[in-house]
């Protein structure tokens, strides 16, 4: 099964992810996809930089 990986990238090249149905933050991009290579069989990046929370929302497909 693909897991969906919802990041929003920081200025500083940091990156807060949404995976594994909570948020977590990685020093880089580098990082995180070093750790998805290990702990995924299958991952699919969604890119939620500049979103609004509504936008955000409807992309993660949830619903208040």
């Amino acid at each position: 099964m693909t897991e969906h990986v919802y990041v929003d990238m920081c200025p500083d090249g940091a990156c807060n992810v949404f995976l594994f149905g909570d948020w977590d933050y990685f020093k880089s991009y580098a990082r995180l996809v070093a750790y998805l290579d290990s702990e995924c069989v299958s991952y699919e990046l969604h890119d939620i930089t500049g979103t609004t929370l509504d936008e955000r929302l409807a992309i993660m497909g949830v619903q208040l």
